[in-house]
């Protein structure tokens, strides 16, 4: 997801091959993680472990690739702005929906589950819930008898296909619902967006997704609470994403009633979007081959409600909490790519020098309000510059950035994953705690998304 799209940028005569250029070897066999892409956190006592597994194929490589094959020079520089370090990948021919690689998935998310599962000393969970886009239904059944042979029992499994938002509203879901209060819960996010998945023509696209997964074990209400925010789903009625038709297949199961705080917007929502008794299903334009239109994309996650919700989030706890739960940190959220949560946090700054100037309106001190101009110039600022502005007007800054923490992670967007993967990261680094308060930002194609103010419990 990027400002720029590759696909308007290819040249007639670009050989459709170019990622052969880059380095790939065959399937691995079995479910091994490929050395060096695991890692384990934790929050108290909540375990969050995430994995990569394939060919690590920098993103400098795939620029590299691309300029050799006869792409613009300036699409090289698109994929730098990306953000990424570099991801994961399968062979560019290789089926995601054959049966070798749905097993290879089932593999990998019982690898997952097992080890957060392994590091609370549980052998078994209430619930678990599978947040992918690229896996059948029928895989479902696998996984559980997997886990089994490992020694781990669970309850009911809940599918989620809200794409790359999937574990992030499985994980608020539990939150919000009350019959999973003091339950033992793992949520796992987890997509194959390579190969054969991932249009292998483009690549911006090719740069931007990859495989990996991440899970979390947790006790909703008692080790994570939810306090304030909202889900939208909007049916993606401009056509940013599409996906392969063979993997938008709706659930079989019935259907029930929407979870809490959920805000269908438009008839045509009403349509694609299902809520089942076995997990949520957002239906996304069907194409041959998994495509992203850019610059739709950027303008939709930057410029819509997606912004309006999460600086209403941000707004309500401070009203609501701000004295007695204390600051709210930094917010955590799907990292499609650094131009997106650039684009974002460039948003969020408008937003608050505009309620800023309202309030000074309010209290009838115009000459103290900022132009439109002026707004905008200070919106093209650095993140850095714009911060110490923040500052300087006595405006809290830390929620208001949403921090950019995959460059030297070796993970790109892995879809249902990288909020997790995320989050991982920022537990590892210390900046999310026990006892501390944070927005949880989802963003998913389809489309869905959703901001929530979440609180890890102190220890103990």
């Amino acid at each position: 997801m990027t400002e720029t799209s590759a696909s308007n940028q290819q040249p007639p005569d670009a050989p459709a091959d170019y990622t052969r250029h880059l380095p790939s070897i065959s399937l691995p066999d079995n479910d091994d993680f490929t050395p060096g892409s695991t890692q384990l956190a934790q929050i108290g006592p909540i375990s969050i472990y995430r994995g990569g597994w394939g060919v690590y194929v920098d993103s400098h490589a795939i620029a590299e690739a691309a300029t050799q094959a006869g792409f613009p020079v300036d699409l090289a520089t698109t994929i730098e702005k990306l953000g990424f370090s570099g991801g994961y990948h399968f062979p560019v021919d290789s089926d995601t929906f054959s049966s070798r690689v749905q097993n290879l998935m089932t593999g990998y998310i019982t690898r997952l589950v097992d080890k957060v599962m392994e590091v609370r000393g549980w052998d078994s969970v209430d619930a678990l819930f599978v947040g992918t886009q690229t896996i059948f239904e029928e895989a479902l059944d696998d996984v559980r008898a997997a886990l089994h042979r490992k020694g781990k029992s669970v309850g009911p499994i809940y599918w989620y296909r809200m794409a790359c938002n999937s574990a992030t509203a499985a994980l608020v879901d539990t939150l919000r619902e009350p019959a999973f209060a003091g339950q033992r819960v793992a949520v796992v996010g987890l997509d194959t967006l390579s190969g054969n998945t991932t249009d292998s023509t483009d690549p911006v696209t090719f740069a931007t997704f990859g495989n990996g997964g991440a899970a979390m074990a947790y006790v909703p209400g008692k080790e994570i609470e939810v306090l304030d925010g909202e889900s939208v789903v909007e049916y993606d009625t401009d056509g940013f994403f599409h996906v392969p038709y063979i993997i938008n297949r709706p659930p079989k199961a019935r259907p029930r009633a929407l979870p809490a705080d959920y805000r269908v917007l438009g008839e045509e929502t009403q349509r694609r979007f299902h809520a089942t008794e076995n997990g949520l299903f957002l239906e996304i334009p069907e194409d041959e081959a998994f495509r992203m239109d850019g610059r739709g994309t950027f303008r939709y996650f930057t410029s819509t409600g997606v912004t309006s919700l999460l600086w209403n989030v941000i707004d309500d706890y401070r009203r609501k909490f701000g004295e007695s739960l204390g600051r709210l940190g930094a917010t955590i959220g799907h990292q499609p790519s650094q131009a997106v949560v650039d684009g974002l946090n460039r948003t969020l700054f408008r937003l608050a020098l505009e309620n800023r100037n309202q309030e000074k309106e309010d209290a009838g001190d115009e000459e103290s309000m900022f132009s439109t101009r002026d707004i905008r110039k200070m919106m093209r600022a650095d993140l850095s510059d714009r911060l110490v502005q923040l500052r300087k007007l006595g405006i809290d800054a830390l929620s208001l950035n949403i921090p950019w923490v995959m460059p030297d992670v070796g993970f790109n967007n892995i879809s249902a994953g990288t909020s997790l993967s995320a989050l991982t990261t920022l537990a590892a680094q210390k900046v999310v705690m026990p006892g501390t308060a944070h927005v949880l930002l989802g963003l998913g194609v389809g489309a869905s998304y959703q901001a929530h103010a979440i609180r890890f419990a102190t220890e103990g």
